[in-house]
């Protein structure tokens, strides 16, 4: 029979927190999509299905739930779910790229008490554009990203951004910092990648190297030093480094990586 390691024996066992994948629909082509999201699977929950299955998050005491993708804007039933959760007094987080949600979108968040909205920045508008490429269209996904992060900043909910960083951004990150701040944002991620999915097509020419881990630890020290970003840092960056209680510390608590706790 498993037995649970020593330190988790006492450990309530209670997934708290849920990322939920609604659909693989997505308007851009990201470079780096490990899930290589466009089209949404034949194998996606129906909205009863959906529905259903936030009745179970409920009952087994999660509190919070990602919603992401793809883009979870374009499943049709993603009001539904929301206000499923909310009904149920779960905590809903949307993770969207923002360029295909609008202004009724943003309405319905605010109705229905949405505190927090997650989305993805790479770099300045030329590096992100780069990177967060559009289906053929003209239009920037930076423009777009940017002018909704400021509408949903205006209608007071808490705005995170996620950036990956990379071979194609890492000498942008201070430029990148500059952007964010101006805009307000209430915590910014980093984190790398892994080769899948569409990433693995550009891995040696996008990924960075594992001596290059310093760098990313120096410019996160420099911001919190600054004050000027709460930043979060993944734990796909490295763990146990020389400074590993300062550089994951968020909003002035300090932690470290403990692991997997699935």
């Amino acid at each position: 029979a498993f037995t649970r390691p020593l330190a988790l024996r006492h450990v309530e066992r209670v997934p708290e927190h849920c990322v939920w994948e609604i659909t693989n629909a997505c308007n851009l082509n990201c470079v780096h999509c490990e899930s290589e999201s466009g089209c949404a699977r034949e194998s996606e929950l129906s909205t009863s299905e959906a529905l259903a299955l936030c009745d179970d998050l409920a009952a087994i005491g999660c509190n919070f739930v990602n919603l992401s993708g793809g883009e979870p804007f374009m499943r049709p039933d993603w009001l539904p779910i929301c206000e499923r959760l909310v009904a149920l007094g779960l905590e809903p987080i949307m993770v969207s790229n923002l360029t295909f949600a609008g202004e009724e979108h943003y309405a319905e968040l605010t109705r229905l008490g949405v505190e927090w909205v997650a989305t993805s920045v790479d770099g300045p508008p030329s590096i992100h554009d780069r990177i967060r490429r559009t289906r053929g269209e003209a239009w920037s996904p930076f423009a777009r990203t940017h002018a909704s992060i400021r509408e949903l900043k205006a209608r007071g909910l808490s705005v995170a951004v996620i950036t990956h960083v990379s071979l194609w951004n890492l000498a942008h990150l201070d430029a990148l910092a500059g952007i964010l701040e101006d805009l307000g944002v209430d915590q910014w991620q980093l984190q790398i990648g892994q080769p899948s999915g569409r990433l693995r097509e550009v891995a040696s020419s996008y990924l960075i190297y594992p001596r290059q881990i310093e760098d990313i630890y120096a410019f996160v020290r420099r911001v919190q030093r600054s004050g000027r970003l709460a930043i979060d840092v993944a734990d796909d960056i490295g763990f146990f480094g020389p400074d590993e209680v300062e550089v994951r510390s968020l909003h002035g608590q300090p932690r470290f990586f403990a692991g997997c706790q699935a």
